[in-house]
């Protein structure tokens, strides 16, 4: 199941609670599910989506919620497949992946007010079509708990790469091969660093990125269009793709493979992120993308309920009404009949169910056997009510 994750504008709270919840869920899914997070195509805009398993659903979006208050997460449709569209995608690996890239911390501006350049800006800018609707694209992020033998693995290879090669040149040979996909070429690498080892005085240093909590990922690009579209397709693809050059640092790139129609399926080795990368590429829209055109936010923000204590002496919401809409509470609301004598005032704009309310007030009133006296200078209002009068109290209607 698909959500949308919609926060709203002004939000202030950047990656770094996102990269706390990163952690948790490194601990929480022992049996290594995968999480898919998304940029893609919503309702004619451009937002944040994320395809969590049931066994992670309940802890990734409470924890997402309590982390940036007033987000929004709400299930999306399943996408209809149009007959005369087709897909085209490509793959997008981080070589060498033992080595970081530039994570949020470095996307800070120089200048007295130190504000976040939100790079989810800049994805979210490259995936935006035309309102047509017509092409849809998507990035996905899918993300798991990487093994023990790969984290020390990556660990083993950052402190090889801290040793004296005898030339660049032998280094450069050596991560390639060290982190390529293909086995028989790490087996080289492994080789190489057997046979060229050398005794050091001291314990080379770790590098920061293979001493913290590691995700084996795997990063799709997707764009659907019209089948005769395959130009504007293409062009698009690599506009995404060229989009994730603001995360290269140094040696550290992402490189993409050839974009193919059809679609792209995470399989075989992927790539190492921790979860401080992760989150610099996917986390909840900060301010700074509220200039964005077409970003799918919040429309309202959500306030929690206060907590109402009933005692066994009173009745606690005699008139109901309505319904909580805070996160996952659903639960009924109302007002003491003491409380509803002391005045009420229903305010909205045309068509937003102020009638209906009253309707719904008025409905109970009867039904709990007590007088209601209605005014009601159109007299729409006051027709529902008569439809709704149960027979055994029509003779207590005065009209």
């Amino acid at each position: 199941m698909i959500f949308a994750v919609e926060t709203p504008t002004g939000n202030t709270r950047g990656p770094v609670h996102t990269e706390s919840l990163l952690r948790s869920l490194h601990r929480a899914n022992p049996t290594r599910r995968r999480l898919k997070i998304q940029f893609r195509s919503i309702d004619g805009g451009v937002g944040l989506a994320v395809d969590c398993p049931d066994t992670l659903r309940t802890l990734f979006v409470q924890e997402l919620q309590d982390a940036y208050p007033g987000t929004n997460v709400r299930t999306l449709p399943v996408p209809v497949h149009e007959d005369d569209s087709a897909d085209w995608s490509l793959s997008l690996r981080l070589r060498p992946d033992v080595l970081s890239i530039r994570t949020y911390d470095s996307f800070l501006d120089e200048t007295e007010m130190r504000q976040f350049a939100d790079p989810v800006a800049g994805l979210l800018s490259a995936i935006r079509t035309g309102s047509s609707g017509r092409v849809i694209c998507r990035i996905e992020l899918s993300i798991r708990p990487t093994v023990v033998w790969r984290q020390r693995s990556a660990k083993q290879i950052a402190e090889i790469l801290n040793r004296k090669f005898p030339a660049m040149w032998l280094r450069d040979v050596y991560i390639r091969n060290a982190t390529y996909q293909q086995s028989i070429f790490r087996w080289f690498a492994w080789l190489y660093s057997w046979f060229t080892r050398i005794k050091i005085e001291h314990r080379p240093e770790t590098s920061e990125k293979t001493v913290q909590a590691l995700y084996e990922c795997w990063l799709t690009v997707t764009v659907t269009a019209p089948a005769n579209a395959s130009q504007i397709a293409l062009k698009k693809l690599r506009e995404i793709a060229g989009a994730f050059g603001r995360f290269n640092e140094g040696e550290a790139q992402f490189v993409s493979s050839r974009p193919k129609r059809g679609l792209t399926h995470p399989n075989g080795r992927g790539f190492l992120l921790s979860a401080r990368e992760v989150a610099t590429i996917w986390h909840p829209m900060t301010h700074s993308v509220d200039n964005v055109s077409r970003v799918q936010t919040s429309q309202f923000l959500e306030v929690e309920p206060p907590v109402v204590r009933s005692s066994k002496n009173r009745m606690v919401g005699d008139t109901i009404l309505g319904r909580v809409k805070f996160r996952q509470q659903r639960n009924q609301f109302g007002i003491e009949m003491d409380d509803l004598r002391r005045h009420m005032m229903a305010i909205g704009k045309t068509g937003c169910g102020k009638s209906t309310f009253l309707l719904n007030v008025v409905r109970q009133q009867i039904e709990a056997n007590r007088g209601v006296i209605l005014f009601d200078p159109h007299g729409q209002l006051a027709d529902e009510v008569l439809n709704i009068v149960p027979k055994r109290r029509t003779n207590d209607v005065a009209l």
